[in-house]
């Protein structure tokens, strides 16, 4: 039987965006025991979130400061907002080993390279949670690609278009605000260069890119389109996120091109992939065919034909974490602050290109 790993929480209260699926995928496995939490600074919010997530035995603390001082477990998680991530890192860092935090972790290039040495210097074990890498048929096609099923890699297309800014959803306030690096890519990029990353296994820089304000709702970019070049194997990856696609609840799709054919797939419709050849076939892989990675036991949560989903794939995610957590190291599916540093460098490098070609541009007009 797998010991379990004792867990803090911080933020993800029931009122949350993210906090349910957190919780659900935690509990799914049966990995961690969920010991402490401070899921809101409001008492009542606090407690409703650990009745609302039927928690009731769990060590409910109310402020920030009580829980991740109170460091008796193996690891804490941090649900947070994005911009508190870098402040809670480093105080986390004095208290426990292992931090877990959802994206991203950082807001600027200057504030990654400080978390990378807190987590060199210190031994510290910094993990974030991007799981869309999480997904059986995604996993799956990173295995045929590392297998060199469609050959040498020429080109990669991921986009992640949203609605979000363009029907007034109830956004929460930090969203509205751009940082060094525009909030889009915190929230959308971030994702975007992850199942870059996971997918090719390569170094990238920046090329070239657009930075828009389309809608201009809260004055932040909402719509990013850049080129990244890898640094050995000359492929090219196009990278489009955006918060004004009308339609698009979260088109999340990539398309992955080699010499010997390619691969294709969509976030709304994970379970399977398309395949195509050189002679231009197509072939649908599914849960229910021959598959090298996918078919393990951990990925059938249920027989094929019925999909898995974002809390399954946050799940399997999170046995990952146990694993590396456990064997005191990343592994090949956790990602976490040298990722994180690659992330900045290159956003924070095109969003300094982008500034100055808008205020080119603006002086021109003038």
């Amino acid at each position: 039987m797998n010991q379990k790993i004792n867990l803090s929480i911080l933020g993800g209260g029931i009122n949350s965006a993210i906090g349910r699926a957190h919780i659900s995928a935690l509990q799914m496995d049966g990995l961690f025991r969920l010991s402490r939490a401070c899921f809101s600074r409001d008492p009542r919010m606090n407690q409703l979130s650990a009745e609302g997530y039927h928690l009731e035995d769990l060590e409910l603390l109310y402020t920030q400061s009580e829980l991740l001082t109170a460091n008796s477990s193996d690891a804490v998680l941090l649900l947070t907002p994005t911009p508190q991530h870098y402040d809670q890192i480093q105080t986390s860092a004095s208290y426990f080993t292992n931090i877990i935090s959802e994206k991203s972790l950082v807001t600027s290039f200057d504030q990654s390279k400080h978390l990378y040495q807190i987590s060199e210097l210190n031994k510290r074990n910094i993990f974030t949670t991007l799981n869309y890498s999480g997904y059986p048929m995604v996993r799956e096609i990173a295995q045929r690609i590392q297998e060199n099923e469609i050959g040498k890699l020429y080109f990669i297309e991921i986009d992640m278009p949203q609605e979000t800014f363009a029907r007034h959803y109830n956004i929460q306030d930090w969203r509205k605000h751009d940082y060094e690096i525009p909030c889009i890519s915190l929230d959308l990029g971030v994702h975007v260069f992850h199942l870059l990353k996971f997918l090719s296994s390569e170094k990238f820089s920046f090329s070239s890119g657009a930075y828009r304000k389309i809608k201009n709702t809260y004055n932040v970019v909402d719509n990013v389109s850049c080129e990244l070049i890898s640094l050995s194997e000359n492929i090219l990856a196009q990278l489009s996120f955006s918060k004004i696609h009308l339609g698009e609840r979260n088109g999340l799709r990539f398309k992955v091109i080699g010499e010997l054919g390619s691969f294709s797939w969509k976030q709304e419709i994970p379970d399977h992939f398309l395949k195509s050849n050189p002679h231009g076939e197509k072939t649908i892989v599914d849960r229910g065919s021959k598959l090298i990675h996918a078919g393990e036991d951990r990925y059938q949560r249920f027989k094929a034909g019925h999909p898995t989903g974002f809390v399954e794939s946050l799940a399997n995610l999170y046995r990952d974490l146990y694993d590396a957590i456990k064997a005191s190291q990343s592994n090949s599916f956790t990602s976490g602050v040298e990722e994180a540093v690659e992330f900045a460098t290159i956003f924070d490098k095109s969003q300094t290109i982008w500034r100055e070609m808008d205020w080119t541009i603006k002086s021109h007009k003038n």
